[in-house]
């Protein structure tokens, strides 16, 4: 198994940031949250209403097995979110 690790600060840019690119060969990502911001997960277009929760916990984590690319937005200020993929 090849892990791969990265951190991004997911901020308010409309349509989501970027957290982890489209990889085929991926099996689960894991995102973790750093601090007490909620972030939102979901595909490009993600909005701070809707998308999977990743919960303004330090240390809240939400593993997908997806090999899509995943965005990230929060309602205010920024975020840091690390990632672990597992290929």
């Amino acid at each position: 198994m090849i892990i791969a690790t990265g951190q991004v600060s997911v901020d308010t840019t409309s349509g989501g940031k970027q957290i982890v690119a489209e990889r085929a060969g991926r099996g689960a990502v894991t995102l973790i949250n750093h601090g007490t911001n909620d972030v939102f997960i979901g595909l490009s277009g993600v909005d701070a209403t809707h998308g999977a929760l990743l919960a303004g916990v330090k240390g809240q984590t939400l593993t997908l097995r997806t090999t899509a690319a995943i965005y990230g937005i929060v309602g205010s200020t920024s975020q840091t979110v690390s990632f672990i993929e597992e290929y």
